[in-house]
C-alpha cells in the first residue's frame, strides 16, 4: 500500500507530515510506502519520500486529483489529508478490496462525499483525472469533493464508501471508537489540530 499526502502553502508544515506518518505507523501492522507531494520538503523526516507538485496550474486541494493520473503511482493507494488524526488501528483500511472508496456523505454536515481519506488504485481509477481534464469548467465549482461526488454518482463507475463509524469531526470532544478524526474547518470557530494543542486528545494522538 502507498500512503500519500499533500503539503502546499502555509497552513500545514513538515510537522503535520511527520506526525501523519507516525500516526499511521503506530496504528497498523501492515507495511506501507509513504509519499508526500510538496513544494517545500524542508523539515520532513528522511524516511518519508517526497515528490514535487506535478501540476503547477492547480491549487490547494485540486492537486489530489493528479494522484489518479496514469503512470504517477501504481497499485493500491490511500490519500489522507494533513488535518486528519489517526488514533485507532486502521488495518481494516489496508484490507479493503480494490475499489475506489470515499468518506460517505452526511458526516461533516455536507451532502457530497468527503475526500479527507480516499482509497484508490490509479491503474483502475485514472478516469477521475481523465474526466477532470475534459471538464475543467467544474474547476473551483464547490471543490474537489463535489467534483468527485458528481462524477461517481452518475453511476458510470463502481465505487464504495468507508463505514461511517470510522470517522468523526473534531468539536472538542472525543470518540474513542472511531479511527479517523477530521479537524475540518467549516467556520472560524473550528480548529485544526495545531490550533488545539492543549486538548488532551490532540496531545495523546497527534504525535
Amino acid at each position: 500500500m502507498t500512503i500519500t499526502c499533500f503539503k502546499t502553502g502555509k497552513v500545514y508544515t513538515y510537522e503535520h507530515v511527520n506526525k501523519l506518518y507516525n500516526m499511521i505507523d503506530r496504528n497498523t501492522t501492515h507495511e506501507f510506502n509513504f509519499i508526500c507531494f510538496t513544494d517545500d520538503p524542508k523539515g520532513i523526516e528522511s524516511h518519508i519520500q517526497t515528490q514535487p507538485i506535478r501540476e503547477r496550474n492547480l491549487n490547494h486541494w485540486w492537486h489530489r486529483l493528479v494522484l489518479f493520473k496514469q503512470g504517477l503511482l501504481s497499485g493500491p493507494c490511500v490519500n489522507i489529508d494533513l488535518d486528519v488524526v489517526v488514533h485507532s488501528n486502521i488495518d481494516e483500511l489496508f484490507e479493503l478490496d480494490d475499489e475506489l472508496y470515499m468518506v460517505p456523505n452526511g458526516i461533516f454536515c455536507v451532502h457530497e462525499y468527503n475526500d479527507c481519506v480516499i482509497k484508490f488504485n490509479p491503474d483502475k481509477h485514472h478516469y477521475m483525472w481523465d474526466k477532470f481534464l475534459l471538464n475543467k469548467d467544474l474547476y473551483h465549482n464547490g471543490g474537489v469533493d463535489r467534483f468527485m461526488t458528481m462524477l461517481l454518482k452518475l453511476g458510470e463507475h463502481e465505487h464504495k464508501t468507508f463505514p461511517k463509524e470510522w470517522f468523526w469531526r473534531y468539536r472538542g470532544e472525543r470518540n474513542k471508537d472511531n479511527k479517523f478524526c477530521h479537524f475540518i474547518k467549516l467556520s472560524e470557530e473550528h480548529k485544526k489540530q495545531h490550533e488545539a494543542r492543549d486538548d488532551e486528545f490532540v496531545k495523546k494522538h497527534w504525535v
